[in-house]
């Protein structure tokens, strides 16, 4: 499927894949997480924390973002107004017909994909946790080795996405190798299905595609984005650079419905530091 072919008419009807878990029928269930991974991660990477909220008598759900299902199932991967499309459809689907909301925590581009959904219906959401990646970036607040880093990886990713869709037989394999090259070495991620390969790297893509040449794609809806509904910001210490600006920082310390906590530990918070940030997002969710 090419992403031409999938407008937004036709991925709010779209139901992405998700792994899900309640407690017992007999017992009173307190609410409904989502959670929302990022690059290369899978729903799998929240295990841990759907078992801790299973038993903290949550319902949990861990949708797979497109293509990330292990299955490359559009081509050109879909732009983020398409995504948000897909998952506010989703999430609709996983209420229901009685109107509850959810509480929803998103990892790196989860995060990106969760500040869209709440700006797009923040009438679904009840809290919002966001993990590593703010609401609003600042590239200049960045160091050097940090700004080179990024713009290293990004552009990295770009190429092989465009590698694995444009070169003929060759193409795609030869990505999926330096993709994963990537993952293990650069990006050293704890979670990475067989499956995934180049095809992933779609939001990179449409990131610098919206910056390079303008629309209404790639990240532009986020532009001074400042969320409705009370939003816990977590991030990692042990990190050359940060996916935040100061300003986001000021405003999840200074809105009373908002709150902000640095961790030792790398971009993937809940590994380092599972007991930690379970009880830490369990306290803000469950606060009247």
């Amino acid at each position: 499927t090419d992403a031409t072919e999938a407008t937004e008419a036709t991925m709010s009807t779209t139901l992405l894949e998700y792994i899900e878990d309640s407690p017992p029928s007999s017992e009173k269930v307190v609410g409904t997480v989502v959670f929302l991974h990022g690059w290369p991660d899978s729903p799998d990477m929240w295990r841990p924390q759907m078992t801790f909220f299973k038993e903290k008598g949550y319902r949990v759900f861990a949708i797979a973002l497109p293509n990330y299902n292990g299955r490359c199932e559009f081509k050109w991967g879909l732009d983020f107004p398409q995504v948000t499309e897909a998952l506010v459809a989703t999430v609709k689907h996983i209420i229901g017909d009685d109107g509850e909301k959810i509480y929803l925590v998103g990892h790196d581009w989860g995060a990106v994909f969760a500040y869209m959904i709440e700006k797009a219906a923040p009438e679904l959401i009840e809290k919002m946790v966001t993990v590593d990646v703010g609401g609003r970036v600042n590239p200049k607040e960045l160091s050097g080795f940090g700004f080179a880093a990024v713009l290293f990886y990004q552009l990295y990713l770009v190429g092989t996405f465009l590698t694995g869709n444009v070169i003929p037989i060759a193409g795609k394999p030869v990505a999926d190798f330096f993709t994963r090259l990537l993952v293990k070495y650069y990006a050293k991620a704890p979670s990475f299905r067989d499956g995934h390969g180049a095809h992933i790297g779609y939001p990179y893509y449409y990131t610098w595609k919206q910056r390079i040449f303008g629309g209404d794609g790639g990240m532009s809806s986020l532009a001074r984005y400042s969320p409705k509904v009370p939003t816990m910001y977590l991030y990692g210490k042990k990190k050359p650079f940060h996916f935040h600006s100061r300003s986001w920082i000021k405003e999840m310390e200074t809105r009373e419905d908002c709150d902000v906590l640095g961790f030792k530990s790398t971009h993937w918070v809940q590994i380092d530091c599972p007991d930690e940030f379970n009880e830490t997002v369990f306290k803000f969710l469950s606060h009247k």
